[in-house]
């Protein structure tokens, strides 16, 4: 909701910047998602998430959340995992051009 609003652009930039900065500063570097994805990351024992906006090149954005819960991995392992399904993410629009 907030995407149509006038106060879009001031919500977005306060969330991290894949390969910029916050949280996402080390994520993502060298990719498509570098500077295209913002982000709102959490963790809690057990609990790892990641939120945001993904502008796709076609200029495009996606809303995606993904929450991983109960894994007996280690949190970089589990982390690493989400990446792989955002990057997965970014290439699944590259099939429907």
């Amino acid at each position: 909701a907030i995407a149509q609003t006038a106060n879009e652009s001031i919500y977005r930039n306060s969330l991290a910047l894949a390969g910029v900065n916050g949280t996402l500063r080390n994520r993502f570097r060298g990719s498509e998602l570098e500077a295209n994805l913002w982000g709102k990351t959490g963790s809690l024992s057990g609990v790892i998430t990641v939120a945001g906006y993904l502008k796709l090149a076609n200029q495009n954005s996606v809303v995606f959340s993904v929450l991983v819960n109960n894994f007996d991995d280690k949190n970089k392992i589990a982390r690493a995992a989400m990446d792989e399904m955002l990057l997965f993410l970014n290439d699944w629009q590259k099939c429907l051009e």
